[in-house]
């Protein structure tokens, strides 16, 4: 009987030091976001920073560590400019991508300066199967999410490869209806009308939809915005600027 408890008492353990919760939200004080020049368009998140595309293309940009950074601006390209209109926009590792309405992909590379836009040829994105609902990027891939929770991948390389549907649970369709759809660490963070954030693992296949536990996501202070994740941090940009963060650990 005792070995038993043990082992329950050792399983609970492991359980509970797997279980991965949502922290209660926190104020990264320091300069207000998307306040500055024209009004912002999009909000990016890439290596510690906020990037800022307004209405005009330019790009404004926030530091973010234990506080935020005055905005400063990248000169160079405008962004989103090119082509047909932009549809979507996503950044990683140091790159902005915008997807247009003809699904052709559109690159700036971005350091000192914004570089011209390039096309990378190749596929069209978000045209397959069901109409596009969500688009987020990891690395060299990009994830289209469809109006019925399929997930299709195109692979970046020197073109667009075709699209291709990983099989699995459908995403964004349990619980309260979704939100926000985030991405981090080969994983598809759904944030429902309730603020609860479910999660679902992506490899070889979709996983199951699973609950973190914890405190509502964008529900404190002012209605949220915008919202972005990296590192195991969401971030809640309200419409007074402010910045909030929860910790998913």
């Amino acid at each position: 009987m005792k070995k038993l408890l043990a082992l329950a008492l050792v399983a609970l353990f492991v359980f509970s030091a797997a279980a991965q919760n949502v922290s209660q939200p926190y104020q990264v004080k320091g300069a207000p976001v998307a306040s500055t020049g024209e009004p912002p368009k999009y909000l990016l998140w890439d290596s510690g920073k906020i990037f800022v595309i307004n209405t005009k293309g330019e790009v404004w940009v926030h530091n973010v560590s234990g506080s935020v950074g005055n905005a400063y601006q990248i000169p160079g390209a405008p962004v989103a400019s090119t082509g047909e209109p932009p549809k979507y926009l996503l950044m990683d590792r140091g790159r902005i991508y915008v997807i247009n309405t003809k699904g052709e992909v559109w690159v700036h590379d971005v350091g000192s300066t914004v570089g011209n836009a390039y096309q990378i040829k190749g596929a069209p994105v978000a045209s397959t199967g069901e109409p596009p609902k969500y688009l987020l990027i990891d690395g060299r891939k990009i994830l289209v999410i469809n109006r019925a929770g399929e997930v299709w991948m195109h692979d970046i390389g020197s073109t667009i490869g075709n699209a291709y549907q990983v099989k699995g649970a459908p995403v964004a369709s349990t619980g309260e209806p979704p939100k926000y759809l985030l991405w981090d660490k080969s994983k598809i963070f759904v944030i429902n009308t309730k603020g609860e954030v479910w999660v679902h693992d992506v490899g070889g296949s979709v996983g199951n939809a699973r609950q973190f536990p914890g405190a509502p996501v964008a529900s404190t202070g002012e209605r949220p915005k915008y919202l972005l994740m990296d590192g195991g941090k969401i971030l809640v940009i309200n419409r007074a600027g402010e910045v909030w963060m929860h910790d998913v650990r």
